[in-house]
């Protein structure tokens, strides 16, 4: 639980608040390549942080005596998942599609509701790798 929470909240840390913005800083980089990128790399992060998802709930089914803390923040992460996966990742991809095509889409809020997401994981991560940090080690 510790490694892939531990893991997971690198992974959004880097990706989500460093690479994401500094990519549009990079010399050549048009609006329309960079919003390429980002789907791209957002849609790989997505399935790691399912199959990551999925690794917590086993590792949390697999050992004894878990507290309500630790459950309660794999459901949160796995709920803030699930509203990017089905509604704010395609619609977004949506968008850029738009854009690509030299179309301007109509405002949204999509983006911010995204990166708020992404905070409240980070977040949940972090209290969540907190929380299986303390817990005793099994012994083999």
């Amino acid at each position: 639980m510790v490694l892939i929470t531990g893991l997971w909240l690198g992974l959004v840390i880097g990706l989500s608040f460093i690479e994401a913005p500094l990519k549009f800083r990079a010399p050549g980089i048009t609006l329309k390549l960079g919003l390429g990128i980002g789907k791209l790399v957002f849609g790989v992060l997505n399935k790691i942080e399912i199959g990551m998802c999925i690794g917590l709930f086993v590792a949390l089914f697999n050992h004894k005596n878990i507290g309500n803390y630790l459950w309660f923040g794999a459901g949160l992460l796995a709920l803030i998942l699930l509203i990017q996966t089905a509604v704010l990742l395609p619609v977004l991809d949506q968008r850029i599609i738009l854009i690509q095509a030299g179309e301007t889409p109509p405002p949204s809020h999509y983006h911010i509701i995204y990166i708020g997401l992404e905070l409240l994981k980070i977040i949940t991560l972090f209290f969540t790798f907190f929380n299986a940090y303390k817990l005793p080690q099994i012994s083999a």
